[in-house]
């Protein structure tokens, strides 16, 4: 009879554990709808989660950065230069970061801050990589 009321006890102590783990805040999975939202263009929608994300995880550099991208390609570029300046407060080698805050840069006309970004990047990727190439390739086509 004991050992058939500790079976009885741990079963619902399982069960306790297991919802509760799935009432905690995934970010991983929100980046990962915000990034599935972005890729559609659906940035309005992508804002929304990003927002929940970064102020359930406000050290978290990838979601800053992904509301920065998302709120830069919505147009709203004050609310991106604000979540790509946090991006790289906390990690300043995040390199999409760079790269996007880079391409924010021209759209306001900065193209000498944009190259200092370039500059970061050449010094994280001094073999070359996607960022560096992306934002070379974005100054060289501004006017």
């Amino acid at each position: 009879m004991k050992f058939l009321l500790v079976l009885l006890v741990a079963g619902v102590l399982a069960t306790k554990i297991a919802m509760a783990a799935g009432s905690f805040y995934d970010l991983n999975q929100e980046l990962k709808s915000a990034d599935r939202l972005l890729y559609k263009g659906q940035y309005e929608d992508a804002i929304e989660i990003l927002s929940d994300a970064v102020r359930s995880e406000p050290n978290n550099a990838e979601a800053w950065n992904l509301l920065g991208y998302a709120s830069r390609k919505f147009g709203d570029l004050e609310t991106s230069a604000e979540a790509y300046q946090k991006a790289l407060s906390i990690d300043p080698e995040h390199k999409n970061a760079l790269e996007y805050q880079g391409e924010l840069f021209l759209m306001l006309n900065d193209k000498i801050a944009a190259q200092s970004n370039l500059e970061k990047l050449m010094a994280l990727c001094p073999d070359g990589c996607k960022q560096l190439d992306s934002l070379k390739n974005a100054i060289s086509a501004y006017p």
